[in-house]
């Protein structure tokens, strides 16, 4: 009986060490993504269009809420939908909304994702909550999906901004 407990324990405890939790603001206590990436060999200008063009790409409405090329800020509003499991057997898709930021300067840029929220798409922007609110009220056993979908769709964002920003342009996939 020790052994199955033990076994048990055991497999909670990594199951536990290896479930990934979504980034928290020290300050905020809202999710944040956020980076500095030093580009040495690109001024300023360059890497305001080519984020501008990133911005343009990935928003809504395609284009930036805030554009000052002067201070080298851009912002807007990106969205991605998520698959979420529930009942153990039906799917939802869930929109996640949130503020991309970019501030540029000579060689160097930071982007900061915040402000998250998130709705049920059939039921529309009545259901929106902030991500962090959702976050708490899921069962544990769903939050590890919920984390790794929203972390891959973050990533892969990320890696289209950097890939943009060092080489100037994206690579469209091909699907063939």
């Amino acid at each position: 009986m020790r052994n199955i407990f033990f076994i048990l324990f055991s497999f909670m405890s990594i199951t536990a060490i290896n479930a990934q939790s979504l980034p928290l603001d020290d300050e905020t206590q809202k999710v944040t993504y956020t980076e500095t990436i030093t580009i040495d060999t690109l001024s300023k200008a360059v890497l305001y269009e080519r984020a501008k063009e990133w911005i343009i790409t990935k928003s809504e409405d395609n284009k930036p809420s805030l554009a000052d090329s002067s201070k080298g800020d851009l912002k807007a509003e990106i969205s991605f939908v998520i698959k979420l499991t529930y009942d153990y057997k039906y799917k939802k898709d869930s929109k996640v909304t949130f503020d991309a930021t970019i501030n540029i300067k000579d060689g160097k840029y930071r982007y900061i994702f915040n402000n998250f929220r998130i709705y049920d798409v059939k039921s529309g922007l009545k259901t929106e909550t902030s991500l962090e609110s959702y976050y708490s009220k899921l069962r544990h056993s769903d939050k590890i999906e919920f984390v790794n979908q929203v972390q891959e769709q973050v990533n892969a964002l990320t890696a289209d901004l950097k890939q943009l920003m060092e080489k100037g342009k994206l690579v469209k996939k091909d699907d063939w």
